[in-house]
Parts: C-alpha cells; sequence; structure tokens
C-alpha cells in the first residue's frame, strides 16, 4: 500500500519523533529572532538543553562568540549587522521564500571552550502556533572541512614532490637522449642492425618520458594554482594554420589529411597563443594517434554567440559512452589502442581541459561508436 504522509501529518507523536531524529539541527524562530522550540539533534550539536535555547534570541542561544563576548544581545553588537544568520532569518520573514544551504564559519562556546564550526543553513517559512515563523535548520560540516583541508595539504604536497622529482629528471634524461643521438650518427658504420635498434629504442623512450615529464610538470603548476596565462590580442586563424601544419607530416605518415573549416571571419581577439596551441596540438595529436590510414581530420571553427567554437573531428573507432565522462580526468585513457603504436602519457586531455577552462571556456567530446569522435572547445571573445 502506498505511503501517503497525509495520513499521519497530524500525528504529533510522529512529527516528534521524525524530528529528534534527523542528522539536522532544527529550531523555530519566531519574528524576533527568538528560539521557540529545537529538536535533540540541535541540543547535541551546541551541547545544551532545550530549556537553555528556548526564550532566547538566536545568537544568545546558540552561544556565538560576538555575543558571548560582549555579553550583549544577539542582534545589538557592532557584527549583528553583517551577520548572515541573522540576516537569512529576517529574510525569510519578510519574503516568506526559503534560503537554502548557506555557509556560516563562526566560533561557538561549547561547553565554555571556544570553538570554531562551519555550519550550513536554511531557513524556511513555516506557521507554527498560528504565528508567522521560521525554521532553521542547520548541518555541521566541520568535520568534511577539515578532511578536504587535509586533503589539500596532501595534494600539496604530492605536486610539490612531484614538481621536483619531474625537474630533477628531465636534465638526465634529456641527457641520455643527446648521448644516444649522437652514438647512432657518429657510429653509424660501426654498428650494425641490432645495435641500431637498441638506440632508437634509448631515443624513443627518452623522448616519450620528456614529454612525460613536461606534462607532469604542467599538471603539476596547474593542480597547484599556479597556471600563469599570458593573455594577449591574438589572430587565431594564424595559430590554426600553424597548427595544421606542424601536425600534417605526422599526419602523412599514416595517409591522414588533415583539413581546416572556418566559417566567416575570426576576429582577433584575447587568449594566450601558446598555451591553446598546446591545447590544439593536444587534440590534433590525439585525433591522429587513434585514426586509421587513409581518413580525414576536419577542423570546423564558426564564431556562436559571444565565443569562438573549435571542433576536431576524427573517422577513428568513436568513443564508448561509458568512458566519456571521465576522458578529462587524470591518467585517463579509453579502450581504444593507437592506430599506429604511438605512446600516449593519458595527461593530454586534463591539461587542455584546465587551460580551456582557465579563459573561462567550456570542453567537451561527442562520439559514436564506429564512427568518430568530436572534441570541440570553446573560448570567449571577450575576457573580463
Amino acid at each position: 500500500m502506498k505511503f501517503e504522509i497525509a495520513d499521519i501529518k497530524d500525528s504529533a507523536d510522529f512529527l516528534n519523533v521524525l524530528l529528534n531524529n534527523l542528522t539536522s539541527a532544527v529550531f523555530v524562530v519566531d519574528s524576533e529572532a527568538r528560539i521557540i522550540n529545537v529538536n535533540d539533534t540541535a541540543e547535541a550539536l551546541f551541547s545544551r538543553k532545550a530549556q537553555d535555547f528556548i526564550g532566547k534570541f538566536c545568537g544568545n542561544g546558540i552561544k556565538c562568540m560576538y555575543v558571548e563576548e560582549t555579553g550583549a544581545i544577539c542582534g545589538t553588537t557592532e557584527y549583528c549587522s553583517e551577520c548572515i544568520l541573522r540576516a537569512g532569518i529576517m529574510e525569510t520573514l519578510k519574503i516568506k521564500r526559503p534560503i537554502l544551504k548557506r555557509k556560516l564559519v563562526r566560533g561557538f562556546y561549547i561547553d565554555g571552550v571556544k570553538v570554531e564550526k562551519h555550519l550550513l543553513f536554511s531557513v524556511k517559512p513555516v506557521r507554527y502556533n498560528e504565528k508567522d515563523m521560521v525554521l532553521l535548520i542547520i548541518d555541521d560540516v566541520s568535520e568534511l572541512e577539515a578532511q578536504r583541508l587535509k586533503l589539500e595539504e596532501i595534494n600539496h604536497t604530492k605536486n610539490l614532490f612531484l614538481g621536483v622529482a619531474a625537474h630533477d629528471l628531465r636534465n638526465p634524461i634529456s641527457a641520455i637522449n643527446i648521448y644516444a643521438s649522437f652514438l647512432k650518427e657518429d657510429l653509424h658504420d660501426c654498428i650494425n642492425e641490432e645495435h641500431r635498434e637498441f638506440l632508437d629504442s634509448i631515443i624513443s623512450s627518452t623522448r616519450f618520458m620528456n614529454h612525460l615529464i613536461k606534462d607532469l610538470l604542467t599538471v603539476s603548476q596547474i593542480e597547484s594554482g599556479a597556471l600563469n596565462l599570458e593573455i594577449d590580442r591574438n589572430n587565431y586563424e594564424k595559430l590554426l594554420a600553424h597548427c595544421v601544419k606542424i601536425n600534417q607530416p605526422i599526419a602523412g605518415k599514416k595517409g591522414i589529411k588533415i583539413e581546416s573549416k572556418i566559417e566567416g571571419t575570426i576576429p582577433l581577439f584575447y587568449f594566450d597563443k601558446y598555451k591553446i596551441e598546446q591545447v590544439l596540438n593536444n587534440l590534433i595529436g590525439n585525433a591522429i594517434k587513434f585514426s586509421a590510414g587513409e581518413t580525414t581530420i576536419t577542423l570546423d571553427i564558426s564564431v556562436t554567440g559571444d565565443s569562438v567554437m573549435t571542433s576536431v573531428n576524427d573517422q577513428g573507432p568513436g568513443i564508448p559512452a561509458e568512458e566519456i565522462p571521465r576522458l578529462f580526468e587524470v591518467f585517463r585513457q579509453g579502450s581504444n589502442k593507437p592506430t599506429g603504436d604511438e605512446e600516449s602519457t593519458g595527461l593530454g586531455l586534463l591539461i587542455s581541459r584546465k587551460i580551456v577552462e582557465g579563459h573561462h571556456g567550456s570542453i567537451g567530446v561527442e562520439s559514436i561508436v564506429g564512427k568518430g569522435s568530436s572534441f570541440y572547445f570553446s573560448l570567449p571573445l571577450s575576457i573580463e
């Protein structure tokens, strides 16, 4: 049988049990911001009995630091005019509409000790004892906030270590690459084919490792908030032509053509030329990696509203729908394999997303398995 709240809503016992088993602290507050009633969770949150709340102004009842330290009545301190909790209560009483999930960080005196708490509160208008009042609903998120700060600290330490390690590895790996290239060139006529293959493998591996280190350093900078954009007024069409030109020889080795289609004229606008070049090269490079030979990659560019939209379209295998939501996360690679055994760090799409979002743009993908994928991003024509 379907449960009907109307069948039991008039039961005082039921409502009392319901309110007292909520994980949120609930206060009934009158038009003067006095506390009329509380639930058990409110008592536990502020370590006070119901009678210690009832009849008191809100700030006095919950022992707000500003009224406790001045001995004042809530609403009369210098800070009260800026208190978002009091403002939320009075605003809801006035407009008769709920206010949801506002954050309050403040010290409260609990068992005589000043404790800083991170609270989320909502205020909803109600009729109680035939009077207009509000329900003040408070959730204590202090533990979640502490965990968040701890994770931020761990992430910062990780990024610092990652940046130092990657930086220190870059020089010796570059040296290995250079020495192996010298050996291959200088000893070309003195070594056999097997030894040449060994050197080619060393050169290829160190080149990939340098690329990985570069991406790791970029990710480390981004996650530590050190993504510095050098915004200037640039020619986007010229940048596109440059990216197509430098990627065409790589695509040509697989018999792939790169075409660009520009709808109308793209005006000069402000963006970081080198960072957006990195985005374009990442997306074009991925299209080349996952496309079969004798296919075409098409870049479609247009002005849509107040943004420039760029779409890199390939005729590759397409991406399964369940893999798409996580493509732009760190070290995420799909189930498709590069058609020419190219290597991938799994960081390019994450870096591209961060760069585009740093420009206040957006990035995404549409794909059909068996037909191909379209990676697109937008850049605003004006950045405030």
